[in-house]
């Protein structure tokens, strides 16, 4: 018994079983190469990432773990046809679905690099104590859009269409797209200038024209402010963008200055010790550091002493409860001591 090798040029679809053989060990070779230099490039990357300490690694990772095996398939499956007599149909078939398939892995990593860079923009303002992310998502939405919409553009441009007619259809339906919404995309725009600009974040004390209080949410189209009285106030984020606003939130200490009128029928020895009250009921609070308690003028009215002290707290609402405790000491020891207040 012996092996034909004869067998070896049997004609099958044009081609010999040698060249089929041939064209499959290709195929294999090169589904398990270009597997295996995925896995071993991403293991060293991983090891040089906690070696270094780079981070930029993690992005490279990440790209290489969103190709997946019938990207492998397709590409070693194209490659292969070159050992094989094919009819140009089937070249050029295999041709556009690789390239399809090119374009959409492609588009994987742009979106995973989308993803990467705004998850470090997002952790960084939320160490800044910043809980907006609405901005962030909408941005990163429409990138992928637009990703999207020039894959598809290129693929179909490859596929042999023109695409000019298509082009100027997408560019003429966003210009009337973007008149009938003028004012929905100004404020969506606004939002953007907010939140990069770090002109405030949710938490924040805000005075703004004639308006006042805290930050509740910073929304897309608008954001909402809560006064101390209770009441909501939804102010569009386009106001906001042209608007004077004093944002006490950045604030780690908040001086207070004010006044403080005396009878003159006051005793001598009360006014010298006043000073020494106010510094008592001060210094109980931690969070305040008393800078100077002097008599600062003898008015028609009365007796004025200055009182200036720092305050330190999370948000502006604990400096008020502060200030106010303060304040409320402060009369109390001149009800008992009997002082008259001008």
């Amino acid at each position: 018994m012996y092996f034909d090798i004869n067998i070896f040029k049997t004609v099958i679809f044009n081609n010999s079983l040698y060249d089929w053989m041939l064209a499959l060990l290709f195929f294999l070779v090169v589904v398990f190469l270009l597997k295996i230099f995925n896995q071993l490039l991403v293991v060293e990357l991983k090891r040089s990432e906690e070696k270094e300490k780079i981070n930029a690694y993690d992005l490279v990772i990440v790209a290489l773990n969103a190709i997946h095996w019938p990207f492998y398939v397709l590409v070693s499956f194209y490659l292969s046809l070159n050992f094989l007599l094919v009819a140009d149909k089937i070249k050029n078939l295999t041709y556009y679905i690789l390239l399809t398939s090119i374009t959409y892995y492609f588009t994987k990593i742009f979106h995973k690099f989308i993803d990467f860079s705004f998850s470090r923009i997002k952790k960084t303002r939320e160490k800044e104590g910043d809980k907006n992310v609405e901005s962030i998502k909408f941005i990163s939405l429409i990138l992928k859009i637009l990703i999207w919409i020039v894959a598809g553009l290129f693929v179909i441009s490859n596929l042999g269409y023109n695409i000019n007619s298509l082009i100027a259809g997408l560019g003429i339906g966003g210009v009337t797209l973007a008149f009938a919404m003028q004012r929905i995309l100004a404020d969506m725009f606004s939002s953007f200038s907010l939140y990069f600009n770090h002109t405030f974040k949710e938490g924040d004390y805000v005075v703004i024209d004639k308006y006042s209080g805290v930050i509740k949410k910073v929304g897309l189209m608008s954001t909402k402010i809560l006064s101390f009285n209770g009441a909501s106030l939804v102010i569009p984020n386009n106001q906001l963008v042209s608007a004077k606003i004093e944002n006490y939130g950045p604030l780690k200490q908040r001086m207070i200055v004010s006044s403080l009128g005396i009878a003159y029928n006051t005793s001598a020895n009360k006014i010298k010790a006043l000073s020494s009250y106010i510094k008592e009921i001060i210094d109980k609070h931690p969070e305040a550091n008393l800078k100077r308690v002097h008599l600062k003028t003898l008015a028609s009215s009365g007796i004025i002493y200055e009182i200036a002290y720092t305050l330190s707290a999370k948000d502006y609402s604990s400096q008020l409860d502060i200030e106010e405790a303060i304040n409320f000491a402060i009369l109390e020891k001149l009800k008992k001591e009997k002082i008259e207040i001008k």
